[in-house]
């Protein structure tokens, strides 16, 4: 009975997916023209070839040069250690890109360009290609993302993003952290990418989850950065960083975005079990909201089985028995508003909430759309990397949104159509 459902399941995913954290696996939707810009090719034998250098693509397997001498030539990229590229109207200024295995496969190489640099980690944004504005400041093409719907169903390209990754000082292979640009909750994946690779300096992370920091404070995360730290203070804005005195009140979960599982256990037993999956957040600390799509299964009431049950002349009078019900699939989808009270006790969090929700029950035979008032508890526990995981409970009281005309039409003796419900809520929650 879930079939069409399961179906559509994993494009759902997918889609949810790339929406809300971005996508490291980059797939270049068009090869865009490449520029040409005075610079320096360093050659891991140590050789250097000067010249006008072609900006090699994302994927460029050869780097083009044309020498001071007027001859052409080309190079092979795996033979290059690096390129640096000078602004013609502001030549003090360079541009580094890099050709670079990257975690997932050590065996594939991309070019990217290097944004920041520190002490021991250094980082880099992926762009198709890479172009140098007259004011000397650089412009990625984007990398989309295609999500394909089937030989006859076309696809979907999403919006352009630029994936980041960090090169630590020691290791061979660069490791991906986020995403700039073309995906909501850019700040919040960044701040927990980062801070997954940066977690053996555990102040800096520390302070990048508390201040908010987003890509834009890059640079400051890279120079700052110090592997066993251990006693030695973290200076921001010439001012060592002291500990933050905590706060009843917290808001450490401001713009942070969590994945969630909800069971709903409804009070109507011509209501099944229901399951979704989806996503929430909170903004302003005592704001919250969050979507869910997922399945459940409902009892339909068919003029077959009434007809077949109590014949011809009585099926429009006869009180309704159980038989003259058969339960089926529905897809289901739930989104809400509220308010909540997030109370932190150290490593511990109690967040009481109230909301309202609107939610929807969908069958080829049975659309049906709720409102009503709902009420959760969450208690969480804060892990040493920052992830926060959450188990909580809650109640939703279901109204139909369907006409009194249609509720009368669809009700029978001893049945009444569309009728308000209430469901018990059993909800996990997880913050990377």
């Amino acid at each position: 009975m879930y079939a069409n459902f399961f179906k559509s399941l994993p494009l759902l995913i997918a889609v949810i997916t790339l929406f809300i954290t971005g996508c490291s696996i980059m797939q270049p939707f068009y090869k865009q023209e490449t520029e040409a810009y005075p610079g320096k090719v360093f050659l891991t034998n140590g050789e250097v070839c000067q010249g006008v250098v072609t900006i090699p693509w994302y994927e460029a397997e050869l780097v083009k040069i044309a020498g001071d001498d007027g001859m052409e030539k080309e190079v092979i990229s795996k033979d290059v250690d690096q390129i640096e590229f000078f602004p013609r109207e502001q030549p003090k200024r360079k541009y580094v890109v890099r050709y670079l295995p990257v975690k997932k496969n050590k065996k594939k190489r991309y070019w990217l360009m290097r944004i920041a640099e520190g002490p021991y980690v250094t980082a880099y944004i992926a762009g198709l290609t890479y172009k140098i504005k007259p004011d000397g400041n650089i412009e990625l093409s984007g990398i989309r993302q295609r999500i394909d719907h089937g030989p006859s169903r076309g696809s979907t390209v999403i919006n352009p993003s630029f994936p980041i990754y960090f090169d630590k000082k020691g290791e061979d292979k660069l490791v991906y952290v986020g995403v700039k640009g073309g995906v909501k909750f850019e700040a919040a994946s960044f701040r927990a990418g980062v801070s997954r690779r940066l977690a053996d300096d555990p102040k800096l992370c520390e302070y990048i989850r508390r201040e908010k920091l987003g890509v834009d404070d890059l640079p400051f995360m890279v120079e700052n950065y110090m592997p066993d730290r251990g006693d030695e203070s973290l200076v921001a804005d010439g001012k060592e960083v002291e500990a933050r005195k905590r706060k009843a009140i917290t808001n450490d979960l401001d713009r942070e975005l969590f994945w969630y599982s909800e069971l709903a256990i409804p009070s109507n037993d011509h209501y099944g079990t229901q399951w979704g999956v989806g996503i929430r957040s909170s903004f302003y600390r005592f704001f919250t909201y969050g979507f869910d799509l997922g399945a459940g299964s409902a009892d339909f009431l068919t003029q077959e089985k009434r007809l077949e049950n109590h014949g011809g002349n009585g099926f429009m009078t006869a009180t309704v028995i159980d038989d003259d019900f058969s339960r089926g699939g529905l897809f289901r989808a739930n989104a809400y508003v509220g308010t909540q009270l997030p109370l932190n006790f150290g490593r511990v969090y109690l967040v009481p909430a109230a909301h309202f929700s609107l939610g929807a029950l969908l069958n080829e035979e049975y659309p049906a759309a709720s409102y009503g008032p709902m009420t959760t508890l969450d208690f969480g526990i804060k892990g040493r990397r920052g992830g926060i995981v959450m188990l909580g409970t809650g109640y939703r009281y279901n109204t139909s949104l369907v006409s009194e005309d249609t509720k009368e039409e669809l009700s029978y003796p001893g049945f009444e159509a569309h009728q308000s419900y209430g469901a018990f809520l059993i909800r996990f929650s997880y913050k990377f």
